[in-house]
């Protein structure tokens, strides 16, 4: 008997010293608050009667008499994602936590929408694997904001980062995409093309929508507050969604380095651009080049300066270790390559002219709802409520309107597109450092063209009013992301025996096999009309229009006409096959092709 009752007892005594602990720990913290010294980096606020019931008794009794402070630095944030965050598993970060106030506005209509909103547009049309949404790239973005700001903080305490510059930030970065309509950029073509002169981009509607989810989700206010974020943080947020600006930077100049981390508009090395490289690279199956994780590893916040009305004003930014130059460069280089490969692909531009047309054909016979009444697809950024609608949903709610007349254009176009009868690529120009023309100039010339060198054709010409009608110019650059500049010439460096100077190395400095253009342009030329024979004859005009502007065409896209090479076929001067010049010529080309 005594035995069992020692069993029993075992556990009751280890249970004391905790319980004991439990009050000690609470009576020290609630003496903290009511001194008002500052007790926030050790336990979060209460946020909701759901979390606070997930949190220890005493944690949700001592949160009642915190004292709330703005700017109370906060020790390790972790602590305060594992009482009440959540946990993400993200195919390309891996397990992450997740703060609560970003898992509330997680939790929302206006940030669950992006799960409809592919991040690469139509590209999936091309390479199958590009399904992923603008959802999983903002948490994403998030996730690094959150990992690079604090590895500042601890490696930098100096910098004095509160704790609401790291929720600031990492908001920042989950909401930076939240303004995207359908099939992501490729909605800012449609409400231009329908709007012209509206100049109109998703960042704007970001910060709009923003708003909106604030005033529609009247938790969420309260939350901030609780959670020490106040009316100027709210805006501090729309600052860094934009990128920093002289003009309406709320913030010092010691702190202008926030403003690189989520849209660097200085160099473009920022947690945007880390994320949606190596989660794009990865769903089309491409290799990625850069390692973001050093980025991280070897980020360090340096002053540095820049002349502003005549004379030099000192600032912060963020600079990396001397040795990941060619880091940066990979990274840099592995945007050219998607631009080229992917988000630029010509099926990829084609297609989304395609679209662009169909939604612009159905856009003034479709509504939509919103507080200010009822309004057109491509006009709703005016509305916010109408506008969060809108996902890619819209090309399916098209095709399956088979009732009313008014929409068997647009109709037709998306049946060419899922029967994979795309417009015709006549041709492409070889890719130059830039193309002084723009698109409507190079589509006048060609018409032009063509009612002029009618004799010159060996088929019958194609008229001006079809090409007027059928003829698309498209322009695709691709570049580093700032023109012809080199922004590697702009990221600021240290060296390992001083890390506080702030360093810029020039390509020469890093080696002479680094590119010395920065950018290439060229144009492609499609055609509407499936007539097979006004194809042939527009790809005629569209040759003597290179030839007179002294414009060489990409040869892999200059097919040869039915009429050419019929005459090919009757006069052909090749060598017959197995005759030793015909050997030699085959044996030329294997070994161009090794």
């Amino acid at each position: 008997m005594l035995k069992n009752f020692r069993s029993a007892f075992i556990p009751f005594s280890h249970f004391i010293p905790v319980c004991i602990s439990n009050f000690k720990f609470v009576v020290h913290k609630i003496s903290r608050a009511i001194s008002g010294f500052p007790a926030m980096s050790d336990y979060p606020e209460a946020l909701g009667d759901a979390v606070a019931n997930r949190a220890p008794r005493e944690v949700g009794e001592y949160l009642k008499l915190v004292t709330k402070g703005r700017n109370t630095h906060l020790r390790t944030l972790e602590t305060e994602t594992e009482l009440y965050g959540k946990s993400f598993n993200d195919p390309l970060h891996g397990h992450f936590d997740v703060h609560p106030l970003l898992v509330m506005i997680i939790d929302t209509p206006e940030f669950q929408r992006l799960r409809g909103i592919k991040a690469l547009g139509c590209t999936f049309l091309v390479y199958p694997g590009a399904t992923h949404t603008r959802f999983e790239h903002c948490i994403g973005v998030s996730h690094l904001a959150g990992r690079l700001i604090k590895a500042l903080k601890e490696r930098q305490p100096e910098l004095q980062i509160s704790r609401s510059e790291i929720l600031c930030v990492q908001i920042a970065g989950l909401l930076h995409d939240l303004g995207h309509g359908p099939f992501s950029h490729m909605w800012e073509k449609v409400v231009n093309l329908v709007n012209p002169g509206a100049h109109w981009e998703h960042e704007e509607m970001s910060i709009k929508m923003f708003h909106h989810l604030l005033d529609t989700n009247k938790e969420l206010r309260p939350a901030f507050t609780v959670f020490g974020l106040q009316e100027e943080d709210i805006k501090f947020i729309g600052e860094l969604i934009m990128g920093w600006k002289r003009s309406t930077a709320t913030r010092p100049n010691s702190k202008r380095f926030l403003y690189d981390i989520v849209a660097n508009k200085r160099s473009g090395v920022d947690v945007d651009k880390w994320d949606y490289l190596s989660r794009d690279s990865r769903q089309v199956g491409m290799k990625n080049q850069f390692d973001c994780e050093r980025f991280i590893k070897f980020s360090r916040v340096l002053w540095t300066d820049e002349l502003e009305n005549g004379e030099k004003v000192m600032y912060t930014q963020i600079g990396f270790r001397d040795k990941e130059i060619e880091n940066i460069y990979d990274m840099f280089n592995l945007r050219v390559k998607m631009h080229k490969r992917v988000y630029q692909h010509h099926v990829v531009r084609i297609l989304d002219a395609m679209i662009c047309e169909a939604i612009k054909a159905a856009n003034d016979h479709m509504w939509i709802t919103g507080n200010k009444g009822q309004c057109h697809p491509a006009v709703a950024y005016g509305d916010v409520s109408a506008y969060r609608k809108l996902n890619d949903n819209i090309l399916e709610d098209i095709y399956n309107d088979d009732v009313r007349p008014e929409m068997a254009a647009a109709r037709a176009l998306i049946h060419r597109i899922k029967t994979r009868k795309l417009y015709t690529l006549l041709g492409r120009t070889q890719p130059s450092e830039m193309f002084a023309d723009p698109e409507e100039t190079v589509r006048a010339q060609i018409i032009q063209t063509a009612t002029t060198l009618h004799e010159a054709l060996t088929i019958p010409p194609v008229t001006a009013a079809a090409l007027m009608t059928n003829l698309l110019v498209i322009k695709s650059c691709y570049s580093y992301g700032m023109g012809a500049d080199n922004p590697n010439e702009l990221v600021a460096f240290y060296g390992k025996d001083d890390a506080d100077t702030a360093r810029f190395v020039s390509r020469t400095e890093v080696s002479t096999l680094l590119p010395t253009k920065y950018q290439e342009c060229e144009i492609l030329i499609c055609y509407r009309s499936e007539d097979q024979d006004e194809i042939a004859a527009a790809r005629e005009v569209i040759q003597a229009w290179a030839r007179r502007k002294k414009i060489l065409l990409n040869k892999s896209s200059v097919k040869m006409t039915t009429t050419k090479r019929k005459r090919d076929d009757q006069g052909s001067d090749e060598e017959p096959l197995g005759s030793p010049k015909s050997v030699r010529k085959q044996d030329a080309s294997k070994n161009l092709r090794l």
